[in-house]
């Protein structure tokens, strides 16, 4: 219905602002501690990222933006997330994968509000 329709737009507008204010134009991107170039979007990132970031307000993101841009930095270290946003990304096992941690990232961060 419309009710509906808006709410998860907003909660959508809401995440693009939410992972802006955090990764500015590497939004949705793989990338390392210090690199400089943007590597292209990685859909089963965006997935992750966009669900993640789509019920937290902008005031919590923007005091822990740090503390979400260094555990983001681990996610890129962690083999198993990698893997379950790199390779097969519509295997069922590998969308759970990265669901599961990219959650306990975000629990890790925004506490009982992820």
């Amino acid at each position: 219905d419309d009710s509906k329709r808006s709410e998860l737009s907003a909660q959508f507008r809401a995440s693009l602002r939410n992972n802006y204010r955090v990764f500015e134009r590497h939004s949705f991107r793989k990338r390392q501690r210090g690199q400089e170039g943007r590597s292209v979007i990685n859909a089963s990132l965006w997935d992750v990222m966009i669900a993640g970031l789509a019920r937290v307000s902008f005031a919590e993101v923007e005091s822990c933006a740090d503390a979400l841009q260094e555990e983001f930095y681990g996610l890129m270290e962690n083999e198993d997330f990698i893997a379950a946003i790199t390779y097969g990304t519509n295997a069922t096992r590998r969308v759970t994968a990265r669901f599961l941690i990219a959650n306990e990232m975000f629990a890790e961060v925004f506490g009982a509000h992820a």
